[in-house]
């Protein structure tokens, strides 16, 4: 006779094995405990066979074990060690750096706000390095030090007047390309789009 074991604690289907005849009643058979005689079901995709001991019958339980899960609240990856349905407040999908997850559609959407902070804060500083950069060309330290040598005389101060005024004109540029982002008139450009645009550093 043929018996079907399962776990202590999740009462899942561990092995089909053998039933060991009584010693003592010819005909009978032992069924140890977390055991029964009822055939457990075919194996169905995504689920695991659990006994209902109270019932007497075996279910499917969703099993996701192992599966990588996100918290809509703070994004935390983890992985599910339980039997059952994903737990409210994660989800499967794999939200990526802006987004954040809404709770009417059940989904992570993209928080533009914080994308374009995001964006806004990559160029200053793309554009900041482009400064610093062409100063250190000149033998500055960056545009700050190019800068604190136009505003008296010394043999640097023709060159310096240049680089101060190029960088200022270059952040002029930024905030023309950035009050036409906030118009509507353009779309948020990227890093390489706004370097384009700045205008050429002249000796």
């Amino acid at each position: 006779m043929k018996i079907y074991n399962y776990d202590k604690v999740t009462k899942e289907f561990i092995s089909e094995t053998n039933a060991t005849e009584s010693p003592l009643e010819k005909g009978k058979y032992l069924v140890p405990a977390n055991a029964t005689t009822i055939k457990v079901n075919a194996v169905k995709t995504g689920y695991t066979r659990v006994f209902n001991e109270t019932k007497k019958v075996w279910e499917y339980v969703e099993d996701n074990r192992g599966m990588i899960i996100y918290d809509t609240g703070t994004k935390q990856e983890s992985k599910v060690d339980y039997l059952g349905a994903i737990k409210s407040g994660f989800t499967k999908i794999k939200p990526t750096e802006f987004d954040v997850w809404d709770t009417k559609t059940n989904a992570w959407v993209i928080d533009t706000v914080a994308e374009q902070e995001a964006q806004k804060q990559s160029i200053n500083n793309a554009i900041q390095n482009l400064l610093d950069t062409t100063a250190q060309k000149y033998r500055y330290d960056n545009i700050m030090s190019a800068r604190s040598y136009a505003g008296y005389t010394n043999p640097f101060q023709v060159e310096a007047k240049k680089l101060a005024v190029w960088a200022s004109n270059c952040w002029v540029k930024a905030g023309q390309i950035e009050a036409n982002v906030q118009s509507g008139t353009i779309p948020m450009p990227t890093v390489a789009e706004v370097l384009a645009q700045m205008p050429v550093y002249v000796a």
